[in-house]
């Protein structure tokens, strides 16, 4: 068919681009009319997707699947929290880390890093037991209150972003 000249401003609600947001106007290219470029900003995750045009005789989806997957850790979004604010010595300490991108689609595959990544004064790691990924952007992991002590605070410092939990006490 022939080109279809002077629709950039038409094209920002006929076409649908799952997971993302228009950033600026479409444009026709000087060079080509009836071609059009526009840029799509990723916001949220997302498997096989399709864009979609919208036209008087109906859609035409895109033949093409994206991904659009999570970036990188984010304070902004990003949290460490124990499941009390008082333990026992010898009692068991729930910690749930909270990893997501700035645009706050969760985060996954970090229960290697968080070994490191995270210190509980005065606890030690459960034996036997390790981070899990909830597949949500939370992990969680069990500690032994082991030492007296008021005022603790456990620390997540990863790929440079750091948060910290509510102060917790563990007694005799």
């Amino acid at each position: 068919g022939n080109p279809v000249i002077g629709q950039a401003s038409s094209l920002k609600d006929a076409v649908t681009v799952p997971g993302a947001a228009l950033k600026g106007e479409w444009s026709e290219t000087p060079a080509n009319p009836g071609i059009y470029t526009a840029t799509y900003t990723a916001q949220t995750v997302g498997t096989a997707l399709k864009a979609t045009l919208k036209v008087s005789d109906g859609n035409v989806e895109s033949a093409a699947t994206y991904a659009i997957t999570a970036g990188v850790v984010a304070a902004l979004h990003s949290t460490i929290k124990l499941d009390k604010a008082s333990y026992k010595s010898g009692e068991a300490m729930k910690l749930t880390v909270t990893l997501k991108d700035a645009a706050g689609n969760a985060v996954s595959g970090q229960t290697a890093s968080l070994k490191d990544a995270v210190t509980v004064p005065n606890a030690t790691l459960k034996s036997g037991s390790g981070w899990t990924d909830n597949r949500d952007g939370t992990y969680t992991a069990m500690y032994t209150a082991d030492k007296v002590g008021v005022n603790l605070q456990a620390k997540l410092t990863l790929n440079g972003v750091s948060a910290t939990s509510d102060a917790y006490a563990i007694t005799a």
